[in-house]
């Protein structure tokens, strides 16, 4: 869900460098923080919000062969 410059920072696995750049960028930079948290939520909670995953769940449900139901 991460969109790298976007919604957050994505870094390499043991990047320390990388990791620290980032932390430093989003410390030192409120407008950055709100703009990315702002994004995130545009992001995620169309997607994941209660309505939306009962939905997906039911979905997946009716999906299911009868002989899994059960």
């Amino acid at each position: 869900m991460v969109i790298d410059g976007r919604t957050g920072f994505l870094v390499q696995p043991n990047d320390i460098p990388g990791l620290a750049d980032a932390l430093s960028k989003l410390v030192n930079d409120p407008d950055l923080r709100a703009r990315m948290g702002a994004e995130g939520r545009k992001v995620v909670d169309p997607a994941f919000r209660t309505e939306t995953m009962v939905q997906e769940i039911a979905k997946a449900y009716r999906n299911l062969p009868a002989k899994h139901r059960e």
